[in-house]
């Protein structure tokens, strides 16, 4: 390219060929005396100038810091309560008594109540069903008869005995003919005793013939019409109470253990455990107070479970609608009554306790810990004592919970104590929500 390095070489030959020529080498310059150096050197600094060139004009990479890795987590703030825990709980609303109406005797039906019938309202000791009762009249009429001419048979045996008493002590009457007189007497009484008894029997019967209501109460169902013929023990409705109704609960015996005074059954001091049944009626809810009346005599061998029967008074009382989560009252205009069927939720005043935190059943974790963040953002893995779980709530007790403390309720794959955690805020920027979720999901995958 240059040539430095060939120039000399030529004239180094020349030189050579022709050593006695007489001519004087010419001077030459530092590039041609070095030569192939100079060749060598001057490539070389074009080939570093062209790479600085380039490294100059090439665009320059864009340099970020590597993301964080820290898992982001929702939390709530305990809530931490003082005073009776509530216990919760689920049943079926049932009758306090619900009973089949049957004919207890034969006869043709005369007479119907216009309140017999399905989801008719009735008060104790209304006429229900009314059975020809003429047979029975006459019945009776003749067995107060019979007890009639019994007593006159009596009395004539016994004035006999009276009479030949002394004159058998005085030898003026066999002893054989007191003795018969003796036997006429006990048997006039026999009789008398059985007459007395067809007396009741057909008072009894004609009793039945009227069949009234055995307590204030509504009617299931019935099948019975006037003029209809009834043969004893054919059933002619269901009816049930309205004076009250109860809900069987089922509760572990840890829950059962938070009921004082459960064991009272039927005492008045056992109606100081209040209770309060919600229940849904045309899409809203509505709640009824009621109390604790006993519990069951043992624990379902099945479930193992015990059932505390909470008991409503009156609860034809039209439920009251309860509030939603914006103040506005959930009802619609007529409120239902307590219905037999219902199926309710049941909250119970239970044991009075200093310190204690309702958390959603997704905050507990395996072996009874929760995931607590500290204040430097720090998770920590701590076991609490759980006194109720249902449904999608438990009921905790911890010394080391404040309501200040941040309890966290999301998921994450892999979890050590004490490792560094992000608080996932909801309610800040949807963007920034949705980076965050991102940067979630990247950390469980």
């Amino acid at each position: 390219m240059f040539g430095f390095g060939r120039k000399a070489d030529k004239d180094r030959q020349e030189a050579s060929e022709n050593p006695d020529s007489g001519q004087k080498p010419k001077k030459r310059g530092i590039l041609y005396r070095l030569g192939w150096y100079a060749d060598a050197a001057i490539i070389l600094a074009i080939g570093f100038g062209g790479f600085m060139l380039l490294q100059i004009l090439a665009p320059q990479p864009q340099i970020t810091d590597a993301p964080d890795r820290t898992p982001f987590v929702e939390v709530m703030v305990a809530t931490v309560e003082r005073g009776p825990v509530r216990i919760k709980g689920f049943g079926v609303v049932q009758s306090r008594a619900e009973i089949g109406l049957a004919a207890q005797v034969a006869g043709q039906v005369v007479f119907v109540s216009p309140n017999f019938k399905s989801g008719g309202e009735f008060k104790k000791d209304d006429l229900l069903v009314q059975i020809d009762p003429r047979v029975y009249e006459a019945n009776l009429t003749q067995a107060e008869a019979n007890r009639e001419a019994g007593k006159a048979s009596l009395a004539f045996a016994e004035a006999q005995v009276a009479r030949n008493k002394n004159l058998a002590k005085q030898g003026f009457t066999a002893k054989q003919r007191f003795d018969e007189l003796v036997a006429q007497r006990d048997e006039a009484k026999a009789n008398m005793a059985r007459l007395e008894a067809l007396v009741d029997q057909a008072k009894l019967d004609l009793e039945h013939a009227t069949i009234v209501a055995p307590f204030d109460g509504r009617v299931e169902s019935e099948s019975v019409d006037e003029g209809t013929y009834l043969s004893v023990g054919r059933e002619i409705g269901q009816i049930f109470a309205t004076d009250a109704v109860e809900v069987d609960v089922p509760l572990s015996d840890e829950e059962a253990a938070l009921l004082p005074d459960l064991w009272n059954g039927g005492k008045d001091t056992a109606r100081t455990l209040s209770a309060t049944l919600t229940a849904s009626y045309g899409g809203r809810l509505y709640r009824w107070d009621g109390y604790v009346d006993r519990a069951a005599a043992n624990i379902d061998t099945g479930t193992r479970t015990l059932s505390v029967v909470v008991r409503v008074d009156d609860p034809f009382t039209p439920g009251r609608p309860v509030k939603k989560a914006n103040g506005a009252l959930s009802g619609v205009a007529t409120p239902p009554p307590l219905l037999v069927g219902m199926y309710a939720t049941v909250e119970m005043e239970g044991r009075q306790l200093a310190r204690f935190i309702t958390l959603p059943r997704e905050a507990l974790r395996d072996n009874d810990t929760i995931w607590k963040v500290t204040d430097d953002d720090v998770l920590r893995i701590q076991r609490v004592d759980v006194i109720q779980k249902r449904g999608n709530e438990v009921t905790i007790v911890s010394d080391d919970l404040t309501s200040e403390s941040r309890i966290i309720v999301s998921a994450l794959t892999v979890v050590v104590d004490g490792m560094k955690v992000r608080i996932l805020d909801r309610t800040g920027d949807p963007q920034a929500v949705s980076n965050a979720s991102t940067a979630v999901r990247s950390f469980t995958r």
